[in-house]
């Protein structure tokens, strides 16, 4: 049963059964990530995050931060349209940055974000990317190689799947 969820996840995200790790849901499976990456930042490391994200994908990158005392820097979304314009994250990604956390689709107003446009710029500066799934997944073909995305987590029970939650890793 593992074996096959492995598979179904990698196929569902666009990756290899080896590269996909299940957990009870994706926000404890983004925390124990955090904390795991955490270990290794300094005083002055940044994540930077979104206000379209849902909070799984938000506290994770905050709390690792401030353990460390890094900063956390905000991508914000336009309030007239609800989209998260990604010209921003050229100013907010820097060679300091050690995540990108966004999502690939707002649960709240569904709006879609330029995921690639965010990954191409943390990519010049060595930034793991963190892509939230979770909501796109029904709705969206997903494609981690095609988004630049690092890590995308996936939490089934987001739309009635079954309480499991994924992380699948573009590198096994």
């Amino acid at each position: 049963i593992v074996d096959a969820a492995r598979r179904a996840f990698a196929d569902l995200v666009g990756t290899v059964p080896a590269g996909v790790v299940l957990g009870a849901s994706s926000a404890v499976l983004l925390q124990r990530l955090a904390d795991a990456l955490a270990q290794h930042w300094t005083v002055g490391d940044e994540v930077v995050v979104s206000r379209l994200d849902h909070p799984a994908n938000v506290v994770p990158w905050q709390r690792a931060a401030q353990r460390c005392g890094g900063t956390v820097r905000r991508a914000e979304v336009d309030i007239e349209t609800c989209e998260l314009p990604t010209w921003q994250y050229r100013e907010l990604v820097t060679n300091r940055t050690k995540v990108v956390a966004l999502t690939a689709a707002s649960g709240a107003v569904g709006t879609c974000p330029d995921v690639p446009a965010a990954a191409e710029v943390a990519a010049r500066h060595d930034a793991l990317v963190v892509v939230d799934t979770s909501a796109a997944a029904p709705f969206l073909p997903l494609d981690m190689p095609a988004i630049g995305a690092d890590v995308v987590a996936v939490n089934a029970a987001a739309w009635g799947g079954p309480p499991v939650g994924a992380l699948a890793f573009r590198d096994p």
